[in-house]
């Protein structure tokens, strides 16, 4: 069963199939540096995993747009203080549709415990 969560015309948020969870481009809400974005967008990938019953360390891809792809060590600064065990990921180069986005970030992780009612476990006030 797929379930999607922040449902708008063209995209879902978040899609949950097969004990896989699809979080969708994240984009920061703070910031002015690709830094700080950056921790401020890795801040909301926590929050929406543990949602789902999952956590960084069962990320399994994760794309990496950047404004200006010269920034990216700044953003490896932020992402190696984040997670201990790399996902399998890109990093690219991007026109980014956010006023100030420098970055936007999108991930797939295994949910690795069975839940009996994935819906109930939402508060969509706390997700993205």
């Amino acid at each position: 069963m797929i379930t999607r969560i922040g449902v708008t015309k063209h995209n879902s948020d978040i899609v949950l199939n097969n004990r896989v969870v699809y979080l969708s481009n994240i984009s920061a809400k703070k910031g002015d540096t690709v830094y700080e974005q950056t921790k401020n967008i890795l801040e909301t990938i926590d929050k929406n995993l543990r949602c789902v019953g999952s956590s960084k360390n069962d990320i399994l891809t994760m794309s990496i747009y950047l404004s200006n792809i010269h920034t990216h060590e700044e953003m490896k600064l932020a992402l190696n203080e984040w997670i201990a065990d790399p996902p399998a990921t890109s990093i690219l180069g991007a026109c980014l549709l956010g006023t100030n986005s420098k970055i936007e970030i999108a991930v797939s992780a295994a949910i690795p415990n069975v839940m009996s009612s994935v819906p109930s476990l939402f508060d969509l006030n706390y997700i993205v």
